[in-house]
């Protein structure tokens, strides 16, 4: 694991993206599931959602001023944080 002061603006910036997407993607299931029966409580997870993905996009502009269009180190950052989370679960009672 790096030291922060060895970690680059560039992986700050994927990791944030990152959590930002992983941060709005509850919240867009939770409309999901709460439409039907109960519609304003859907509508106010909805703009939560909404809110999470103006982060993320303000994030990825911010990401492409500074290091550039190539977003490698965003999906590494996802792909790292996906894996980690598959490893935990195959380890918890409930991933057997």
């Amino acid at each position: 694991m790096k030291s922060f002061d060895q970690i680059t603006v560039r992986e700050i910036l994927a990791v944030a993206i990152s959590s930002e997407e992983e941060d709005g993607r509850p919240y867009a299931d939770f409309v999901e599931g709460l439409r039907e029966d109960h519609p304003n409580t859907a509508q106010v997870f909805s703009e939560i959602a909404a809110e999470e993905d103006v982060h993320r996009h303000a994030l990825i502009d911010l990401y492409s001023s500074k290091c550039g269009n190539h977003n490698t180190a965003y999906k590494t950052a996802r792909h790292s944080r996906l894996r980690a989370q598959k490893e935990a679960l195959a380890g918890s009672p409930a991933g057997h």
